[in-house]
């Protein structure tokens, strides 16, 4: 929430909020802009920005790259948040790119470690077991309050099989009838059994 007194100015038309700031003379200008079309983002040149919700950006990282240079010129920030979707799409991508990188901070807070001014939990642990209970699938919790990248498989037949197996690191390349992990590059050789005699 912004505060009322440091609102100067609403424009609903160009969905913006002129903003009071502690310099004499200055002002800030919030813009709230869709991500649906990237090319509206082209000819800006802000200080900073945020892609809330980025897993759902329908042009997967295309509003990154078109406002990277612009960043890159302002010597601006960005804050990308999102929910994670699974493993194959732009998100999990770039996360795994930022934990490694000492360019990037990678911040991952799930409910048990966000909480409001009062210090009270934004989603309290027991709304959690009372949709466990009513049957959401497991997968689904972890992505939404614990930050985890395997929901995308919630909906497959063999999804909670397949998260198991690469828990215990039973998925990766492997020569058939041997049960050696290969090194990477190496062929790799899927076998499935239904453990039925002929």
């Amino acid at each position: 929430m912004i505060p009322a007194e440091l609102i100067l100015d609403r424009n609903e038309n160009e969905k913006s909020l002129t903003l009071r700031t502690t310099a004499a003379g200055r002002v800030s200008k919030l813009w709230f802009v869709s991500a649906t079309d990237p090319d509206e983002l082209l000819g800006i040149h802000p200080r900073g920005a945020v892609l809330d919700e980025y897993t759902a950006h329908p042009e997967g990282d295309e509003c990154y790259r078109v406002l990277l240079p612009a960043l890159t010129r302002s010597q601006g920030w960005l804050l990308i948040t999102s929910t994670p979707k699974g493993r194959a799409n732009h998100f999990a991508t770039l996360c795994a790119m930022a934990a490694d990188s000492p360019d990037w901070r990678l911040s991952v807070k799930t409910i048990e470690e966000t909480r409001d001014p009062a210090g009270q939990p934004l989603i309290p642990l027991a709304a959690v077991q009372r949709q466990r209970l009513e049957g959401q699938h497991e997968a689904w919790l972890d992505q939404e309050y614990y930050c985890k990248f395997t929901a995308a498989l919630v909906a497959s037949y063999y999804g909670d099989l397949l998260e198991r197996m690469r828990a215990e690191n039973r998925i990766g390349p492997y020569i058939a009838g041997n049960i050696t992990r290969v090194q990477a590059g190496g062929n790799a050789f899927i076998a499935l059994s239904s453990n039925r005699s002929s």
